[in-house]
């Protein structure tokens, strides 16, 4: 994990936990900072996370908030995309494809940024909800994990977020009903509670980036 004048460029076989102590992107590393334990984030890489057989891929978020780009290896070669053409609620990739590196542009890591994960019961778990979000160009960025069957961003949420003719409770009301997919309804909470979680951590993040949005 490296830092040149301008960009991040993150290695798929960089653990959690020395994300986390880079301090090179905090969102990023108090995205991570969440996702079990200490002893599991030695050994569990950024690449594998966004690779995980799980739902919740809670790594991704802060990248899709930043517009991140990945370089991926395969038989003809490398190649640069954007993460969001290739994350399509996970990773879409060729067979004979592998993720080599993360690229993020350095500014990401200096805009005002909340990441809050509510789980059933214990700080280590799966989210009942997992929000990440900026504040660039005094409009908020948001993406989200445990709420539906895959994590995302959605823009059409944002652009509800950042409609300053409404209050801010309306806005969120609004946002969930533009939700990209069904809430789940699991083990972990009922569709209803999910719901609930997640209109009140909207409004914490809401609250906390108020003074960067409009």
């Amino acid at each position: 994990m490296e830092a040149s004048e301008n960009q991040l460029v993150i290695g798929s076989a960089v653990s959690l936990n020395k994300i986390t102590a880079s301090n090179l992107f905090p969102l990023l590393g108090q995205a991570v900072k969440q996702i079990a334990d200490h002893t599991s984030r030695n050994k569990i890489t950024i690449g594998g996370n966004l690779h995980s057989r799980l739902i919740y891929r809670e790594a991704a978020l802060p990248l899709l908030l930043a517009d991140a780009q990945v370089k991926i290896a395969g038989k003809d070669g490398e190649q640069i995309i954007d993460l969001k053409d290739i994350f399509q609620q996970e990773m879409k990739m060729e067979s004979g494809q592998f993720l080599v590196q993360i690229l993020v542009e350095k500014a990401y890591s200096a805009y005002q940024y909340v990441s809050l994960k509510k789980t059933k019961a214990s700080k280590v778990g799966y989210p009942v909800v997992s929000l990440a979000a900026i504040a660039k160009d005094n409009q908020i960025r948001a993406a989200f994990s445990g709420v539906c069957a895959y994590s995302f961003r959605s823009t059409q949420m944002e652009a509800v977020l950042n409609d300053s003719s409404r209050s801010i409770e309306r806005r969120i009301e609004q946002a969930v009903r533009s939700l990209p997919a069904p809430i789940i309804d699991d083990i972990q909470a009922s569709r209803d509670y999910r719901e609930f979680v997640l209109i009140n951590t909207l409004m914490d993040a809401m609250d906390t980036l108020k003074g960067a949005i409009k």
